[in-house]
């Protein structure tokens, strides 16, 4: 059985309950697909590209369009989900096909990269795929969280209603992620499924002196007994979203979080350059946890160098040997930039560095330096005394981090 068996297109309207179906099968979700996902409330049929043989469905794929923050840009991107294929069907290059057909769809919509969370990073590595953002995790016991020092917060913290949230956080939650790499920008949908469903999160909001909001949490609360507590702490506390604009609104939401005197772990999802680690009398009390995050995709190498902030000016020459699923990216490139507007042309001739794809992406979004990559072997520098300046070009003002799932 060959490609030429398979059929390769958009799903319609009435095929909506077979692609949720085989997507819960491949994640073990065993309950039926929901009103919400059959009604289009948030994917749609035409955000498909699906395998069909003989009239049935056996590989399914599809993709968000978002938009990205990118180191102070926004970045239009394919969000790539729900990858899945019938067990009799694998092993046959349905979902590399799938793929690589979403990556020329997002090239014609003008959605220069692609993005997922990736349930097994091997399969999408082989499509070019590097890491774009890591995740540490918190588990930790509030009592013993506090900070070092005497620094007091200043300002004032209200729980909210989600009426009020609706009215301050969207607009908090932007002026936060400006300058950062890989986060999401939310559109009115996206709050209401996942944060403004009624009872799903409380919100706390920090006031500055002068009673403007600039920082909150969005964070739920459960009945969970400790293992080993005989004395009623019972709770845990989940933080979602940890929003903050400088570092007095991260201290006062973080001694927030400490005075649940019945909560016996909170956790919470950071970036690398978190200041908690930095600011507790014993950061081991977080009980710090390591995951890859969000896997980024390279999909035009031409448009998406102009599309971020760079840590100085720079003109420096790039080549890319081979792209087997995007062959339009192979070849060399010209970036001039004087740190905030750049240009991005085809070149010849000699190139300051050799990269892969992969290591493009993770260089891009600020997961690794290009020091990094050389000694890794992922990228060739041909002349080792121009890494700094290298380093200094692409550096991100923020670690990338993502907590969006999609």
């Amino acid at each position: 059985m060959s490609l030429t068996d398979f059929e390769f297109r958009r799903i319609t309207k009435e095929e909506l309950h077979d692609f949720f179906e085989l997507g819960h099968y491949v994640f073990a979700n065993n309950e039926p697909p929901s009103q919400d996902e059959l009604n289009e409330t948030d994917f749609k049929s035409e955000m498909t590209t699906c395998a069909f043989h003989n009239g049935k469905l056996v590989a399914a794929g599809g993709g968000y369009p978002l938009e990205m923050s990118f180191n102070g840009q926004c970045v239009r991107a394919d969000g790539v989900t729900a990858i899945g294929t019938e067990p009799a069907y694998r092993r046959r290059g349905l979902v590399r096909r799938i793929i690589t057909e979403r990556f020329e769809e997002a090239r014609n919509k003008g959605q220069s990269a692609s993005i997922l969370w990736a349930t097994f990073a091997a399969v999408y590595q082989r499509f070019g795929y590097g890491l774009g953002a890591q995740i540490y995790r918190y588990a930790f016991d509030p009592r013993f969280a506090q900070f070092h020092g005497d620094a007091e917060s200043t300002g004032t913290l209200r729980r909210v209603s989600l009426e009020q949230a609706k009215e301050i956080i969207p607009d908090l939650y932007e002026r936060f992620i400006a300058d950062r790499t890989m986060m999401l920008h939310r559109d009115p949908v996206h709050w209401d499924l996942v944060h403004f469903k009624p009872n799903r999160h409380h919100f706390v909001v920090h006031f500055d002196e002068r009673d403007n909001p600039d920082g909150y949490l969005s964070y739920r609360m459960q009945v969970d007994k400790a293992p080993s507590s005989g004395f009623g702490l019972s709770q845990r506390l989940n933080v979602r979203d940890f929003v903050y604009l400088d570092i007095n609104a991260f201290r006062a939401l973080w001694n927030y979080v400490l005075k649940h005197d019945l909560v016996w772990e909170v956790r919470i999802n950071a970036p690398s350059d978190d200041p908690a680690r930095h600011l507790l009398r014993e950061p081991r009390v977080l009980r710090v946890t390591w995951d890859d995050g969000l896997w980024f995709r390279v999909v035009d190498v031409l448009e998406l160098l102009t599309q971020r902030n760079y840590g100085c000016s720079g003109d420096i020459t790039i080549e890319i040997p081979k792209d087997r699923e995007c062959p339009w990216n192979v070849g060399k490139y010209r970036l001039q930039t004087d740190g905030y507007e750049a240009n991005a042309t085809r070149h010849r001739g000699d190139c300051d560095f050799t990269i892969s794809v992969n290591g493009l992406a993770s260089l891009l979004s600020g997961d690794i330096s290009l020091s990094r990559l050389h000694a890794n072997g992922i990228a060739h520098v041909n002349s080792t005394e121009k890494l700094p300046s290298l380093d200094s070009l692409f550096q991100t003002e923020h670690a990338p981090f993502c907590n969006d799932l999609f």
